[in-house]
């Protein structure tokens, strides 16, 4: 058995290594396309999770997006599939409705072809007088169509969107039926499989959807200028804030409701990383890169320290049977850093865009009130201004 799980994990991280080699290089072929200092194209690479994606728990997406009210894509998941099939895929348009500053709500639709199945138990009453009628739907691969609300903040490079959505099974699944002594695979109408389990609309047909993702935009051209335009300590604050909670808040219902594991590295990954996005947008990338290191040492190497310290009973005979303080402490003090490493970068954030603003000669910036004097009347307001 221990072969064949090496196996299975070689081919699952050799399909995604193919995948994301594939999508790699249409981003480097729509770049390359381009003349020479001309701006290349709207192109926006995604990753993503979240669950029961309309592509899984997991892709990445290729999105043509202009920065306007509309934009389409390509995506491919990255969650293990059938050997004798190909990975799951989807096309995708996307709309803005409602667009405030760097923020937008709108919709979503996504056609992609996918691996859905659904197993259930049932129990016919009295219940124990009669065994258990295991039944398991199974599309593939099934043709999916999902709409999807969504919310994000668009950068001039960085972008990141939550989606929640519901999905609908297009096509017909393939039934396996086995109550102890009938064993059937094939049609779920067939005669073989009890009346009362022939249902107008399968357990797992209607699926619903939640995902996030981070992409990063090609096909914008900054000017020189722009490399020491001001930088808002709100939208710094705002951007570490909302690229920690969202996947945290996501994470939460997909581990208590969805597969745990998804649910647990959409929680780490918050935490890890989002607090760096700030730094990021401020122009701190060694900082934003260290302390997102740090944090994901805390994230992984705490919680396996705390588990494997601990020698329980059955693995020790008499005296042996004792725990690793060491290995405690040391993983008791790396959870204890994690919330102080979070919160200390969460609140360093604008302080960080301050200090990009000093580096950059933005200092003694204010409002002050000032008069216009063009027109026909004169017209009061404030103004930033400051020493540069």
């Amino acid at each position: 058995m221990g072969e064949v799980a090496r196996a299975r994990a070689a081919r699952c991280a050799l399909r995604a290594g193919v995948a994301f080699a594939v999508l790699c290089a249409a981003t480097a072929i729509a770049r390359a396309g381009q003349a020479p200092g001309a701006p290349s194209l709207p192109i926006v690479l995604e990753v993503g999770g979240g669950w029961q994606g309309p592509i899984g728990n997991a892709g990445l997406s290729l999105a043509y997006d202009r920065g306007g009210r509309l934009s389409a894509g390509v995506g491919l998941g990255l969650t293990p599939w059938p050997d004798n099939s190909v990975p799951p895929i989807g096309i995708f348009g996307r709309v803005r409705l409602l667009r405030v500053g760097a923020f937008a709500l709108g919709l979503a639709a996504t056609l992609s072809r996918t691996h859905d199945r659904t197993a259930r138990t049932y129990y016919r009453p009295p219940v124990g007088a009669y065994v258990p009628e295991n039944l398991v739907w199974t599309w593939q691969p099934g043709y999916r169509a999902t709409g999807a609300l969504v919310a994000e903040f668009v950068g001039r490079r960085w972008s990141m969107r939550l989606e929640g959505g519901v999905g609908l099974l297009l096509n017909d699944p393939k039934c396996s039926y086995d109550n102890g002594t009938v064993f059937y695979d094939g049609d779920c109408q067939s005669a073989t499989i009890p009346g009362p389990y022939h249902f107008s609309l399968e357990p797992g047909r209607v699926i619903p959807s939640m995902t996030a993702s981070l992409g990063y935009r090609f096909g914008v051209a900054v000017p020189a200028s722009d490399e020491m335009a001001f930088r808002a300590p709100n939208t710094a604050a705002l951007l570490s804030l909302g690229a920690t909670l969202a996947p945290v808040l996501i994470g939460f219902p997909v581990s208590s409701y969805g597969p745990t594991s998804y649910g647990l590295f959409m929680i780490g990954a918050g935490l890890a990383l989002g607090p760096s996005v700030g730094h990021v947008y401020a122009g701190e990338y060694v900082h934003a890169a260290g302390m997102a290191v740090l944090r994901t040492i805390a994230a992984t190497l705490g919680p396996y320290l705390l588990l494997t310290s601990t020698i329980r009973s059955s693995d020790c005979q008499g005296s042996q049977c004792d725990t690793s303080k060491p290995g405690i402490v040391l993983a008791v003090g790396l959870l204890v850093a994690l919330p102080i490493l979070v919160i200390y970068d969460l609140a360093d954030a604008p302080r960080a865009a301050a200090r990009a603003n000093a580096r950059n000669g933005f200092t003694d910036l204010g409002l002050v009130p000032t008069v216009a004097v063009g027109g026909p009347s004169p017209n009061r307001g404030l103004a930033l201004a400051g020493r540069f």
